[in-house]
């Protein structure tokens, strides 16, 4: 009796809260919408060191670097980007994130800093709407700040916000919690259809974010649940059109995987029970890490053999599940809903059906969470009425541990700076896996760290003696140090370990090139392209061998295809004058040495060349012009050229 007594209250206190956040405007009063803004600030602090960070050698490159979606923002790339068949990257179909990308690198091209800024921008809007969500549920002002602190620096937020790829996150985010917004103001203020037009398309906006969006319909009937709205079948009737769509991108998304050959389970060989445990493991670490987010690593790898802690972890799941069951038959209503939100958002998350190359990672809580944080923010101002003589103690007790919080994730946002701290942090915590070797052996591969990325290079090696991806890396490394002989060993290698690969094959085509032994090296091309027909590199490498046979012609086919994708490329359109010059089509070639120029008007190279082929025109003034300017800009110019065009 004493405890229907206790809780009673509480429901009231909701109820009188959230009719008064809702009758008051909150645009038209700076004292509501103030602190929701002062968190944003902090959170901007908080994450600051993020805007330092570069590109990192984990999907960054695939995503953006070398993705040609976004390479021009053009009408054919953008139907590219929402294409099922091309649009997907590494498995994952979200083209409104990559759109974001085309545009970004239309406008600024590759500068880090622009596209960090914008994540974390996003997030702050995230905030924002998440302050607004807490105050609509019927939490007072200081509760609702505490929600949107634990969601703006939670240190578990960093991976979503400091990693590019992760745009999706925050993205998505935006557009569910806004699309939740809005559904709660349908339900509590007032039903109208612009409410509910705006659930609806913001919904959408969220699944061309990120698949993780299908669960907004489960997440609207826990919000139901918290409103007690009669739990009978026209909560799910209602909502069937929202299902629909969970459906269909879910069906997109699981399409996307299989196209990736993300879904192939032969890496890990779990059995069913094996992957529901791994599955409570995962569910039981989230729960743990919202208190102590420790240790944070981008990679958790699936461990060879499963241990005994797994298949332990389903005893605490099974409590949870049990105490949640609890909740809802004592009518513990902030309870249930914000374990229902965290539960629905993480549960398609778990890996039970493995997907990618870890079974946890921290950017799965971006959403989930925010339940999590519901029931923390409610139970305070909760303690706080029911113990204001204590009011101050537990602000500054609370305030304390958003501090540390916010400190861990300042710390955290360096770790992504670029791939050396990234893979650094990684080997900590995973030194037997060949991944953040491998990863870390490119990076310093790339920066001209030879010696160091030999060893990571060895080490990844060491690890998996059949990996031929690694061989290829290492094989790029000799060829970048000039080393020709080593690097085809390497290629080599890598090719006899799988066969599949167009680009082990362009690169020992380039290296064979090197050598002299062009014939060799332009049969590994076509193969090359033969297993991958839109590898730009191998159509590169081919129309460099073509030239170095002679093959001028041949060669001008490979410059078409690349110039279609590139056009925008001054030394594409500079090496198909030339090809056209050689071949004597002279009066062609000048047009395209004229776009070459326009593109590229610094390039001394390219005023040179024209005003050798104005000579073989016969326009002796326009190839003194070109000789003029090719000087002018620090190109040597043959004086008997020079002499020609008196």
């Amino acid at each position: 009796m004493a405890k229907k007594q206790k809780e009673k209250p509480k429901a009231r206190v909701l109820k009188h809260q959230q009719k008064q956040a809702i009758s008051t405007s909150f645009w038209k009063q700076p004292s509501i919408w103030v602190p929701g803004l002062v968190v944003m600030v902090l959170s901007f602090i908080f994450f600051s060191p993020s805007l330092n960070n570069q590109f990192v050698n984990w999907d960054d490159d695939v995503n953006i670097l070398e993705n040609k979606n976004t390479a021009q923002l053009t009408s054919e790339n953008v139907k590219r980007i929402f294409s099922i068949e091309d649009g997907h990257v590494i498995g994952n179909y979200n083209p409104l994130p990559i759109l974001t990308f085309a545009i970004e690198r239309h406008y600024v091209g590759l500068d880090p800093y622009l596209f960090h800024l914008n994540n974390l921008i996003l997030h702050l809007l995230c905030i924002f709407m998440v302050y607004r969500i807490g105050l609509l549920l019927g939490l007072n002002m200081y509760s609702a700040v505490l929600l949107a602190a634990l969601f703006g620096f939670h240190p578990m937020r960093v991976e979503s916000v400091a990693w590019i790829t992760e745009r999706k996150d925050v993205l998505f985010g935006l557009f569910f919690l806004a699309s939740l917004f809005y559904y709660i103001k349908y339900q509590t203020e007032k039903k109208s259809i612009w409410n509910l037009s705006l659930v609806f398309v913001f919904f959408i906006l969220s699944l061309f974010s990120k698949i993780q969006a299908v669960t907004l319909p489960l997440t609207m009937l826990a919000v139901d649940y918290l409103l007690k709205r009669p739990l009978k079948l026209n909560l799910i009737w209602e909502k069937i059109p929202y299902f629909a769509l969970s459906l269909t991108f879910g069906l997109i998304g699981v399409y996307s995987l299989a196209l990736n050959e993300s879904l192939d389970q032969t890496q890990t060989n779990y059995n069913i029970l094996q992957r529901l445990c791994i599955g409570a493991y995962s569910y039981t670490t989230y729960l743990y890490k919202v208190v102590f987010p420790h240790p944070m690593v981008p990679l958790y790898p699936y461990p060879k053999n499963i241990p005994w802690y797994i298949y332990a972890s389903m005893a605490p799941a099974l409590a949870v599940l049990y105490g949640m069951y609890v909740a809802y038959k004592k009518d513990l209503r902030v309870i249930v809903f914000g374990w229902a939100v965290f539960t629905f958002n993480v549960m398609f998350l778990l890996q039970i059906v493995g997907a990618g190359q870890g079974f946890i990672a921290d950017r799965f809580t971006y959403i989930p969470y925010l339940g999590l944080f519901f029931i923390a923010a409610y139970y305070f101002q909760q303690f706080l009425i029911n113990k204001p003589a204590s009011k101050t103690v537990a602000m500054m007790g609370m305030s304390g541990i958003l501090l540390v919080y916010g400190i861990i994730t300042w710390n955290q946002n360096k770790i992504w700076f670029n791939g050396e701290t990234l893979w650094t942090h990684v080997l900590k915590y995973n030194t037997n896996i060949t991944l953040p070797y491998g990863n870390r052996a490119n990076f310093r591969r790339d920066n001209k760290d030879f010696v160091r990325a030999l060893e990571d290079y060895n080490a990844s090696i060491a690890l998996d003696p059949n990996k031929a991806t690694v061989y290829n890396s290492r094989g790029r490394m000799y060829f970048d140090q000039q080393q020709f002989e080593a690097a085809k060993a390497d290629y080599d290698k890598a090719i006899s370990l799988d066969t599949t690969k167009g680009e082990f094959y362009t690169n020992r085509a380039a290296a064979l090139a090197s050598l002299n032994r062009f014939q060799e090296a332009l049969m590994d091309s076509n193969k090359g392209l033969e297993l991958d027909p839109e590898f730009s590199n191998g159509y590169m490498n081919r129309f460099l061998i073509l030239q170095a046979l002679n093959q001028f012609e041949e060669s001008l086919k490979d410059l078409e295809w690349l110039i279609a994708r590139s056009p925008g490329e001054a030394n594409l359109q500079y090496e198909k004058a030339r090809a056209l010059r050689i071949l004597g089509r002279t009066q062609e070639s000048m047009q395209w040495y004229d776009k070459a120029i326009q593109l590229n008007p610094n390039q001394g190279l390219f005023y040179a060349e024209r005003g050798r082929t104005n000579l073989d025109l016969n326009n002796k003034a326009a190839a003194k012009a070109d000789f003029d300017r090719a000087t002018q800009l620090g190109q040597q110019v043959d004086p008997a050229l020079i002499e020609r065009a008196r």
